[in-house]
């Protein structure tokens, strides 16, 4: 073994190829080249005992790009007690190849979701050609505020279903309310069926 010291901090080449640093207050490890952390074993581990001090990547006030995992990793766990994630102008990308019903899975297990955004912006629900669409419009102005569900490609007679098993349907509007049918309109009820202006009411 190879044992390199000033006394206080120590440098052990171990003969078994065991290298460790003891006694060090600090260490700082500088290249102005590359500068690689590598095991072809073993894990690395970084920060994984049980001490409280903050582990730091990239952390730095420089313009750099910083990169976790690759294309073949097969699992990047993120775990803590609060999950913080802030982008800039360039805004946040969520992406995944997977094609199943839960591709993007967002489950609060004891609380809600909460979805905003600035006012003549937009949050949008659609699929890829979109042909089916959720979209909200807050805006500033008014006349520009709007909400809208469309389907423009469905032919199916339910291509917008809203259905209420074991209460009602309540709809109130502050001005109009127009309904039109391109071909036949119906009117079900299984009790009587009233329409009234408030004034006058006629009654089936």
């Amino acid at each position: 073994a190879l044992t390199l010291t000033d006394g206080t901090a120590t440098l052990s080449l171990g003969g078994t190829g065991a290298t460790s640093i003891s006694g060090a207050t600090t260490l700082d490890v500088d290249a102005t080249g590359s500068l690689s952390l590598n095991s072809s074993g073993g894990d690395i581990n970084v920060g994984h005992d049980a001490n409280t001090g903050a582990i730091n990547i990239g952390s730095g006030a420089s313009a750099r790009t910083i990169t976790v995992g690759n294309d073949a990793s097969t699992k990047v766990d993120v775990n803590a007690t609060e999950i913080e994630l802030d982008a800039g102008s360039g805004g946040i990308n969520i992406h995944t190849d997977n094609t199943s019903n839960l591709a993007i899975d967002l489950t609060a297990s004891a609380g809600g979701v909460l979805l905003k955004c600035a006012d003549d912006s937009r949050i949008l629900l659609t699929n890829p050609g979109g042909d089916l669409r959720f979209d909200f419009l807050p805006s500033a102005t008014p006349a520009n505020e709007k909400m809208s569900l469309s389907n423009s490609n469905g032919t199916a007679a339910d291509a917008i279903s809203l259905t209420s098993t074991a209460g009602g349907l309540d709809f109130n509007a502050g001005s109009t309310i127009a309904i039109d049918a391109g071909t036949t309109m119906t009117l079900t009820s299984t009790d009587a069926l009233t329409l009234t202006d408030g004034t006058a009411t006629l009654s089936l």
